[in-house]
């Protein structure tokens, strides 16, 4: 009898185990993809684990799982996505998400090969933080560097004051 309750009270808490598991597991395996450069494998499994772990209420890793989509997304040359998903963070996370990320995620995002969204995360990041424009300096200087031939480019970080 005590070993069919404790077999019954193993299987209810059993679920519970696997679904905190999954939200880890997605989040792991989202970091590997993301430092195999495996970027568009590692913005969907942090989006999953994102979600998992926000219906688990399980906030940090959560956190951890938005920051490996926002890396991903950047580096994977997709900047307008990478801008909206930051700005989404910084409506959720507020106290987590600051000037520096959005700083970091200029640098991946050109990196990534997409100067019009580096752009457009610098200009998010500016307009968010308009104390912290000296966050933004380098990677200010090196998208105009990098658009030196460009105009527009030019143009948009000299309305931002950075030229």
């Amino acid at each position: 009898m005590k070993s069919c309750l404790a077999l019954a009270i193993a299987l209810l808490l059993l679920p519970s185990c696997g679904a905190a598991g999954d939200a880890q597991g997605l989040v792991d395996e989202a970091q590997s993809a993301l430092t195999a450069r495996n970027y568009d494998q590692a913005a969907g499994l942090a989006q999953k684990a994102a979600l998992q772990a926000g219906t688990e209420g399980k906030t940090n890793l959560e956190w951890r799982a938005t920051g490996i989509r926002i890396s991903a997304l950047g580096r994977g040359g997709k900047g307008m996505e990478a801008a909206a998903a930051l700005e989404a963070a910084a409506m959720e996370f507020t106290d987590r998400v600051d000037a520096r990320l959005y700083a970091k995620t200029i640098g991946e995002v050109q990196a990534g090969g997409d100067i019009e969204g580096a752009l457009a995360v610098l200009e998010a990041g500016s307009a968010r933080f308009p104390d912290k424009k000296g966050e933004f300096d380098a990677a200010a200087e090196k998208l105009s560097a990098a658009g030196a031939g460009d105009p527009e480019v030019l143009e948009r970080l000299k309305a931002l004051g950075y030229l």
